[in-house]
């Protein structure tokens, strides 16, 4: 809940216009979590939130594609139309994607006047933002390389942020046009929709290739801009695997099972002492902090109901849990890493994608 609400300013804005009542969290949330403040634009909304405005009428907003020529159908006074030119004098231009090869993006994105070469490029199909039934496409211009579990996973690509990832992502629905993009960089990340050049070279199910841009703008005192050629072929995220009753047995049996299963007991019933000591070192530091009680009420709110463990593997002295849970009418999945720390078992991180 807490990333939400510190990591994207748009977001925050819209969701405040949008009504959310915070009337319940606000001082929560103005106090930041395990010692981590708002940024100080955030905090600013939060303590005067705009007007809520009825978002059904909201005019949409034309997505910013190149203008396209349309040829007119000929009159009969118009004069007959020049022969075509024959194969041997007819040559196409390259596109702004010449010379690289799948997977290469060549260009620069730079916030507050300093650059940062983005050199690849993944393009991933994701369930359509307005029509399920569609498939939009997200490409990431970065300036690293990603795992595939970076490219499907966002909440990925927001931690990485602390670890250098700067990046632009953009989402292009079944139409071809920009519906919305997304820049993550150390020093700012936020949403920017409406600005974006596509100089297209392929943009189809199996690949997405061209030129990518937008002029400088400013953000809240940070300025920005970027200007890419890439090429990436499209991936798309596994279905996930039906269960086997066999291997779910033996994970929540197993020694990392058991202690995640403990962890989540402790974390139903606001046990902080036992969370502490079921936890990794770092997250038990975060959970000694006076803010993480008063927010613990929030976290419990966003647990998924009736946790199990369907699946497990250990590697040395890291287990990976793969776990499903209930939220409203649908299904959650997720996945808890756990470490081994003194001989036992500890919780480090888990992660919840909602929706079936």
């Amino acid at each position: 809940w807490f990333p939400v609400w510190n990591g994207h300013t748009a977001v925050v804005k819209l969701l405040l216009e949008g009504g959310a009542d915070l009337k319940k969290d606000r001082d929560m949330l103005l106090k930041g979590l395990g010692g981590k403040p708002l940024l100080p634009e955030i905090k600013k909304l939060l303590q005067n939130p705009p007007k809520a405005r009825n978002m059904s009428t909201v005019p949409k907003r034309a997505a910013a594609t190149k203008p396209v020529a349309v040829a007119a159908a000929p009159s009969k006074s118009d004069p007959a139309p020049s022969p075509k030119p024959s194969k041997a004098t007819m040559s196409t231009p390259p596109g702004p994607d010449a010379g690289l090869a799948a997977g290469q993006a060549k260009g620069t994105f730079t916030m507050n006047g300093k650059a940062t070469p983005l050199t690849h490029a993944y393009a991933i199909a994701e369930p359509g933002a307005f029509d399920k039934k569609k498939e939009d496409i997200r490409v990431i211009l970065s300036n690293r390389e990603l795992t595939k579990t970076n490219v499907e996973e966002w909440s990925d690509r927001m931690r990485l942020v602390d670890e250098g990832l700067e990046c632009v992502e953009i989402v292009f629905n079944a139409e071809g046009n920009i519906i919305s993009g997304e820049f993550r960089h150390k020093a700012k990340s936020f949403s920017s929709t409406g600005r974006h050049v596509f100089d297209k070279s392929v943009l189809n199910a199996q690949m997405v290739a061209g030129r990518l841009s937008a002029p400088e703008d400013e953000f809240f005192g940070t300025t920005y801009a970027y200007d890419a050629a890439f090429k990436a072929n499209v991936i798309r995220k596994e279905k996930p695997k039906p269960v086997s009753p066999a291997a779910a047995a033996a994970a929540t049996k197993s020694a990392p099972g058991v202690a995640y299963l403990a962890y989540v007991k402790a974390l139903r019933a606001g046990d902080i002492p036992s969370l502490t000591k079921l936890v990794a070192k770092e997250r038990a530091e975060m959970m000694k902090a006076p803010e993480f009680k008063e927010q613990l009420g929030l976290v419990q709110a966003l647990m998924p109901k009736d946790i199990k463990i369907v699946d497990g593997k250990e590697e040395g002295a890291t287990a990976t849990l793969t776990l499903v849970g209930k939220e409203d009418a649908s299904t959650s999945r997720g996945t808890a890493t756990l470490v081994k720390e003194d001989g036992a078992w500890k919780v480090q991180k888990e992660s919840w994608k909602g929706g079936d």
